[in-house]
């Protein structure tokens, strides 16, 4: 990485899936879709938005977790430059009626948001970014699970974001 800009495969940055899990998808990762990374089902919508920061590729990782700890899924898309993945980011999040924000506390810029209780779904999101490469996690609870933890989305988000920081 020179200047926040990633160079070679994406893929190597994703965190690697803890070694009892179960790969949902390719296990080195999946290519990102523009509906994938925008999370709106209309394809030319999300192809015009993903255009505009200067969209280049990504790569995501989805696992299942021994023990019943979750689904997890962690997505990163490289844009043209740090600034425009900042532009990105500051845009990009997460709404609805069953999702209200999550407060997590990080050294770096990081939106955060959960499923409210008594939701049919029990999930929680982050997003941020490192250079030219915007972050997303996603945690789900199994079926007859207790909701995600905050401590793990955050250990998750502090590993991927040091990950692309450093190259490990």
């Amino acid at each position: 990485m020179t200047a926040g800009v990633h160079t070679g495969d994406l893929r190597y940055f994703l965190l690697p899936a803890p070694e009892e899990s179960v790969a949902l998808g390719d296990p080195d990762g999946t290519p990102l879709t523009p509906v994938d990374i925008v999370d709106n089902p209309n394809v030319a919508a999300s192809t015009a938005v993903l255009k505009k920061y200067g969209f280049r590729t990504g790569f995501y990782r989805s696992y299942r977790a021994s023990g019943g700890r979750g689904q997890f899924v962690i997505k990163l898309a490289q844009f043209a430059s740090p600034a425009l993945t900042a532009a990105y980011y500051r845009q990009h999040h997460y709404s609805g009626a069953e999702i209200r924000p999550l407060k997590l506390d990080e050294p770096f810029p990081v939106g955060a948001e959960q499923t409210i209780p008594g939701s049919k779904y029990h999930e929680l999101f982050a997003d941020t970014y490192q250079g030219d490469v915007q972050v997303s996690i996603r945690v789900d609870a199994l079926a007859d699970s207790p909701p995600p933890s905050r401590a793990l989305l955050n250990s998750l988000l502090e590993a991927q974001y040091q990950r692309l920081k450093t190259g490990h």
